[in-house]
């Protein structure tokens, strides 16, 4: 048999593509470890540890630890038989339950017509004693609309008056009012289904009665009595109420995932990025942004955003494209502790959303308070961070672009090592200098860099009482910030740091070594 012959087969038994890809790489490696497996297959590592826990659950994998490392191992083959046998023995359990309930009495079924007949089989509901609970699965937008809506108001009236509960479950393509409006009454409680799914019909169950509603042009209702069915339905019902994870995939998700964020969050309040990377995104994820942050800017929604530093510049001006130039309701800073990955999060609300950017995006929402705590304190501590170590020419050239828009720099022992060494990077630095008036630049150096070109601009100053010595680091002062910079490896590395005692003994120091020069 072929691989792809095993592969059609693993299919045909119920494992999924991703599952089958990281067992027939178990198969191959006999012994690994997660990261094996990511790299081999190149599958994002959320889906690689998903598909193994999945395997592990089938009895199809093995896991141990050595040294504190997780090791990954296929089981037997002969387990995929054991597999069959569960499901087999699964599904005779089940269908031996099904033959038991047809052969019961015939149900109380009903059938209704029209939008009034929907209201006719809901009303029944009213006849549950009070702190009884009704449960719609599945509210869609075509149960949404405002016609629907002036039949739904009326009841929900009569329901809460008579201490009667109700829970809902909407698809995602309803939109947040109706939930707001929902959640607003009492005894009535709104969510999203953990899934999306434009829903062809809504399913009710109330006390022993269970419910099937078809919105179509001319809607019909089956109303059936029977205490199974409505026992599943309320059991099914809260597993999903308390799926605290969704996953959605495609730019639209990203979309309505950014617009749920806006919707959710007044004017004046703030919610956090972390992680962002302009260059992960595709041109049609760059105009879904530029469209989003002119409406955040609009509202008046604020927002901290730790972005990695090569896309600060790119973001900056998204933001300046979006109303807000001056950075009044939009604050960024640079992500240094963190490696660049594809994954923006999200923290806002009582929420958490992840979206991992690609040629698909793929959006992971986590509905959990704590979660949500533990995510934002993580950011509250890298962006509270007073100092941090950046790395390379890229790096130094947002530095130096930074230090433009601050108008005024200082130099300790500047010599032009950039300007020499990366010209190309250079020149971006004064182009901006030329759109920017009021560049004022300061240099306290040793008498060799007389006549270099960093000498010359016509916005620098330079005192050459340094001691011939040529010292490896500079000293920038600018803003807020002093940035000491080491030329002495292959490239250059800067320590960045706001610390306001930090950054005052320094300005102290050059302003003394300027004045008695």
């Amino acid at each position: 048999m072929t691989i792809a012959q095993i592969i059609e087969k693993l299919a045909e038994i119920g494992l999924t593509e991703n599952q089958i890809t990281v067992y027939l790489e178990l198969i191959r490696a006999k012994k690994c470890r997660a990261n094996l497996i990511i790299k081999n297959t190149k599958l994002h590592r959320s889906i690689v540890y998903t598909c193994l826990d999945d395997l592990l659950n089938k009895g199809l994998a093995s896991k141990l630890t050595q040294n504190g490392v997780a090791i990954f191992e296929a089981t037997n083959p002969k387990n995929l038989i054991e597999l069959m046998e569960t499901k087999r023995r699964t599904a005779e359990t089940v269908a031996e339950n099904l033959s038991k309930i047809m052969e019961q009495a015939p149900r109380d079924i009903r059938l209704y017509e029209g939008a009034e007949g929907i209201v006719q089989a809901r009303e029944r509901s009213l006849n549950l004693p009070a702190d009884e609970t009704i449960y719609v699965l599945g509210g869609s937008s075509s149960s949404s609309t405002p016609a629907f809506e002036a039949l739904w108001l009326p009841y929900h009236k009569k329901r809460i008056k008579q201490g009667i509960k109700s829970k809902i479950l909407f698809d995602r393509t309803v939109p947040t009012d109706y939930l707001d409006t929902r959640n607003s009454m009492p005894l009535t409680q709104a969510k999203y289904l953990p899934f999306k799914q434009d829903m062809p019909a809504w399913f009710e169950a109330y006390g022993q009665t269970f419910v099937v509603n078809v919105p179509a042009h001319e809607p019909v209702v089956f109303s059936m009595h029977s205490p199974e069915a409505s026992e599943a339905l309320k059991n099914f019902f809260e597993y999903l109420w308390n799926q605290n994870v969704t996953v959605e995939n495609g730019t639209e998700a990203l979309r309505k995932s950014m617009f749920e964020i806006l919707d959710e969050l007044k004017p004046g309040e703030s919610y956090s990025v972390l992680g962002a990377a302009f260059g992960m995104m595709g041109k049609e994820a760059v105009d879904l942004y530029g469209e989003y942050h002119k409406q955040r800017v609009k509202k008046g929604v604020k927002l901290r955003m730790l972005a990695y530093t090569e896309s600060i510049d790119q973001i900056k001006k998204l933001f300046a494209d979006a109303g807000d130039p001056d950075g009044k309701l939009s604050s960024i800073k640079p992500l240094t502790t963190s490696p660049k990955n594809p994954t923006q999060i999200y923290i806002y609300g009582n929420k958490v959303c992840m979206a991992i950017m690609g040629e698909v995006p793929t959006i992971i929402h986590f509905d959990q308070p704590g979660l949500h705590e533990s995510f934002q304190a993580h950011f509250d501590y890298l962006w509270d961070q007073e100092s941090y170590i950046l790395k390379g020419p890229k790096a130094l050239q947002e530095i130096f672009l930074e230090a433009v828009e601050a108008k005024e720099l200082r130099y300790i022992g500047a010599r032009g090592y950039f300007m020499d060494q990366y010209p190309n990077l250079f020149k971006p630095v004064l182009e901006k200098i030329k759109v920017t008036p009021g560049v004022r630049w300061r240099n306290i150096v040793d008498p060799g860099v007389r006549g270099h070109g960093i000498t010359r601009f016509p916005w620098t100053q330079t005192k050459y009482t340094l001691s011939m010595a040529k010292n490896p680091n500079v000293v920038w002062l600018y803003g807020k910030k002093v940035v000491v910079t080491s030329w002495a490896g292959d490239e250059p590395v800067m320590f960045m740091s706001t610390n306001p005692q930090l950054v005052q003994s320094y300005n102290d120091y050059f302003e003394e070594l300027w004045s008695h020069a």
